[in-house]
């Protein structure tokens, strides 16, 4: 039977015999991809440990193998266990018949090198920028950024089939002389008149306070710091009624610092991380979503928010302006706070609430999750029959 390698830096731990995807890692990805074949082999990093997280995703369904290698620091393999890990990506190689590989897959590299010695074919989708994504975490990571980028440039621009989730910003800084398209991998709960029909009520209740949310990894480049700046700055002003709630894994210290010496502790709670399905129910609860990142490729997270019919600010990094109506995009430079004060200012108005909410949710329906599903299956599609390999092709599960 043909089988595929998907490729990613998603974990994966075992726990009685079956392995999982560990919780925060971006599954929906791999799962969305796995449905179309007939057989996979995930390629990725395996942790060890008891501590097992109930709401985990089962990995190892009927249609999955594994090449996993075993990694507690994935930067420390990456320097010194290249010879073992490019014995694991052998194996897959000469299990596979062709492969679909993200472009921030650490050692996409040494596999593509693997695949094209095998006269294997591969497809790369290319998720985020590296050079940003290194440029705003930390002095060390500034050094590498120069190499990350040229590395998945040269990746991107020999691939012979690319798939981009922004509809301009990746594909102007990583170019193919390939076939590509646009497809974002974001996974929408179904909306519609009723989620702005409840938007609007909500927007018309007087509860005396605005309560803003971002939902991202709690990390410097995804820019909550600014936000919570923000706060303090509009306290100075005498205007408390902006509440702040972040959703995310990570570790919050340097965040509560920042609220506490801004003075706003009070004005901002920190709710850890939330399963997939519960996120949109939370949504559903906030008045404003802030995406204030120093890097990003196409947010999902902005995305699911808009298509509940929030309102929303967000950096003019990435593909955020592609998203957002342009007037509510801030500047990512030291002039940002101020720039986030002025438009949460305006969002203070039930009218411009109420003209955002129905202007991204009209936007959010370009990315309906059957839209977006049939272009990808196409393009993979395409990708199989150019290159051969059409019968790993399961077209019994997936929308024609």
């Amino acid at each position: 039977m043909v089988k595929v390698i998907i490729a990613s830096n998603n974990t994966y731990q075992e726990y009685e015999g079956n392995f999982y995807f560990a919780v925060g890692h971006g599954f929906e990805r791999i799962v969305s991809l796995k449905q179309y074949f007939k057989k996979v082999i995930l390629v990725g990093r395996r942790i060890k440990g008891t501590n097992f997280d109930v709401r985990a995703t089962l990995a190892n369904c009927g249609k999955a193998d594994f090449c996993l290698y075993e990694s507690e620091n994935i930067t420390f393999s990456f320097l010194l266990h290249r010879k073992y890990i490019r014995s694991v990506l052998q194996e897959a190689v000469a299990r596979c018949d062709c492969a679909i590989l993200y472009s921030s897959f650490l050692f996409a590299p040494m596999l593509v090198a693997l695949l094209r010695e095998a006269g294997k074919p591969y497809l790369v989708i290319v998720t985020r920028c590296p050079w940003d994504l290194n440029l705003n975490r930390g002095r060390c990571r500034k050094l590498v950024a120069p190499y990350m980028w040229f590395r998945d440039w040269k990746l991107i621009w020999n691939a012979s089939h690319v798939i981009y989730v922004t509809s301009a910003f990746l594909q102007k800084r990583y170019p193919t002389k390939g076939t590509w398209v646009a497809i974002s991998n974001v996974v929408l709960r179904s909306s519609g008149a009723l989620a702005l029909r409840e938007r609007i009520d909500s927007i018309n209740v007087m509860r005396g306070f605005l309560v803003i949310g971002t939902a991202a990894t709690l990390a410097r480049h995804k820019g909550q710091q600014y936000v919570i700046k923000a706060l303090a700055m509009l306290k100075k002003q005498g205007i408390t009624t902006f509440k702040y709630q972040l959703v995310g894994p990570g570790d919050q210290s340097y965040l509560r610092h920042v609220a506490m010496k801004c003075g706003v502790v009070d004005q901002v709670e920190f709710l850890g991380g939330l399963p997939h399905a519960d996120l949109f129910d939370w949504l559903d609860t906030i008045d404003i979503y802030a995406q204030p990142s120093r890097m990003e490729g196409l947010p999902r997270a902005l995305i699911e928010a808009m298509s509940r019919g929030l309102p929303a600010i967000g950096a003019r990094t990435g593909g955020i302006p592609e998203l957002l109506d342009p007037s509510f995009v801030h500047g990512n430079s030291y002039r940002e706070v101020n720039e986030i004060v002025n438009l949460l200012m305006r969002m203070q108005s039930t009218q411009t609430r109420e003209e955002q909410a129905r202007r991204n949710l009209e936007e959010a329906k370009k990315y309906d999750v059957d839209l977006l599903d049939r272009r990808r299956r196409g393009f993979i599609e395409r990708f199989m029959n150019e290159t051969g390999s059409s019968n790993a092709l399961d077209y019994t599960e997936t929308l024609m």
